[in-house]
């Protein structure tokens, strides 16, 4: 393959920015083959970020893990040495991954495995999208994965409570950012004391009015 290179001390090799979804498959990170005991068993060279997303609407087709800081596709080593797969220099063009499947007509639940390099991360963030309309399905910060481990990211992608100002003001931030939460419910868990200056939801300052589309239930 004229993407994939040895040169004595490591295999460079490129990892593309999408995969296409296989029920039940679990894995598309490089393996490699470990010796020992006179055997050789074949492990993944970097890790998995599993996700189980839950209700996710009709119409949708893409879940998107992305890094902050971190590489998670182009080129990338495997050192003989240490068998394990690592990110070249930081990349915003090369920052996610991608799982992209059949749209369908009924809501559903699916489990996604990423594979990702052996790294420190700062934070990785999971949404999912049609084309048009995304939403948020997880964040987790700080990170340290291990080669042939598994991490868990397990949302369900129904309900989003807001429990203080800070986080009715983050919730503001995402629909404004284009996050239309389409086909989530959003419950206000508790009463909220405005102590800022507050924008309404759907309005942005670039001009372009970000609309919210899913439910929201004040629980009044």
């Amino acid at each position: 393959n004229e993407e994939n290179a040895y040169d004595g001390t490591k295999f460079t090799i490129q990892i593309p920015a999408v995969h296409s979804y296989i029920e039940g498959e679990i894995s598309k990170s490089p393996m490699v083959g470990v010796f020992a005991d006179g055997k050789v068993a074949f492990k993944n060279a970097g890790a998995l970020i599993r996700v189980e997303a839950k209700n996710i609407p009709a119409g949708y087709n893409k879940a998107i893990l992305t890094s902050a800081d971190v590489n998670l596709s182009g080129e990338m080593t495997i050192t003989k040495a240490s068998s394990t797969l690592k990110a070249g220099a930081y990349n915003e063009a090369n920052n996610s991954v991608a799982i992209t499947w059949e749209a369908g007509e009924e809501v559903a639940d699916k489990v996604f495995y990423f594979p990702v390099p052996v790294a420190k991360f700062a934070k990785l963030t999971v949404t999912l999208t049609n084309g048009t309309d995304s939403y948020l399905v997880k964040e987790r910060e700080n990170i340290s994965t291990q080669r042939n481990t598994c991490y868990k990211m397990t949302s369900d992608a129904e309900e989003i409570f807001i429990e203080t100002e800070a986080d009715l003001f983050a919730f503001a931030e995402r629909v404004a950012a284009g996050n239309t939460y389409n086909g989530q419910e959003v419950k206000l868990a508790a009463d909220i004391t405005m102590t800022k200056s507050w924008t309404p939801i759907g309005n942005s300052t670039d001009g372009i009015t970000k609309s919210f589309r899913g439910t929201f239930d004040g629980q009044g």
